[in-house]
């Protein structure tokens, strides 16, 4: 006798048809969004009631970018933990969906690429000293971040998926997850918080350098801080 499926001949006797999952030929990447907060432990608090709480701690970070386009960068992180004093090399390349091991090399023995990441078309942006908690919530990913002289912000990552459907209902979930947050539809920026801090201080540094008169030059106009919605 063949084998069968067991569950397919119940389908078939009750007279109801298997629902068709259609999947996309290429992914609908992750996207990511952020929202200023008034203070980090705070959220913290809340949303260790209504997510899962994943990892967390304290770093001294460095950030260097390689950019793809208007606003479109790929990321490594030097960071330190402030507690172990380990370091690691972080890749970050969700807008480029990029992965690690298409880097052509192993980011276990990454150090020796650190002196190396401007041959690999990579600067380095600024450092930073950041405190972070991470979670789950549904199929999303949670971070919260409270960063020395910047901010503290709440960070929501929508998973890349080849079924359209799915992406709807985690578009759902990330608009449900701000209403229980009481985050504004307006306080809402479409981007991560990496890209959010790198966008403005390259705006800072413009807009010092447009402060700045050469000689035999009149000083410019001085123009005020655009909202960081305005950047993306």
């Amino acid at each position: 006798m063949s084998d069968f499926d067991l569950s397919q001949l119940l389908m078939a006797l009750s007279g109801k048809k298997k629902p068709v999952v259609h999947e996309l030929k290429w992914k609908i990447a992750e996207s990511r969004s952020s929202a200023p907060l008034e203070d980090a432990e705070t959220t913290v608090a809340q949303l260790k009631k209504i997510c899962l709480f994943k990892s967390g701690g304290e770093y001294y970070d460095t950030i260097y970018t390689k950019e793809y386009g208007d606003g479109v960068f790929a990321y490594f992180i030097v960071r330190t933990d402030k507690r172990t004093e380990k370091e690691t090399l972080i890749f970050d390349g969700y807008m480029v969906q990029e992965e690690d091991e298409k880097l052509g090399f192993d980011l276990e023995t990454g150090f020796a690429m650190m002196k190396n990441l401007a041959s690999m078309g990579y600067q380095q942006e600024f450092a930073r000293e950041v405190t972070e908690w991470h979670f789950t919530y549904h199929t999303l990913e949670i971070s919260v971040f409270d960063i020395t002289d910047f901010g503290a912000f709440v960070q929501v990552s929508m998973p890349a998926t080849k079924i359209e459907s799915i992406r709807k209902l985690a578009e759902k979930s990330v608009d449900a997850f701000y209403e229980k947050l009481k985050v504004q539809k307006r306080d809402i920026i479409p981007t991560d918080v990496i890209t959010l801090q790198v966008m403005l201080s390259r705006q800072a540094a413009e807009e010092q350098k447009q402060k700045t008169p050469k000689i035999g030059m009149k000083t410019p106009l001085k123009k005020s801080s655009a909202d960081a919605k305005s950047l993306f």
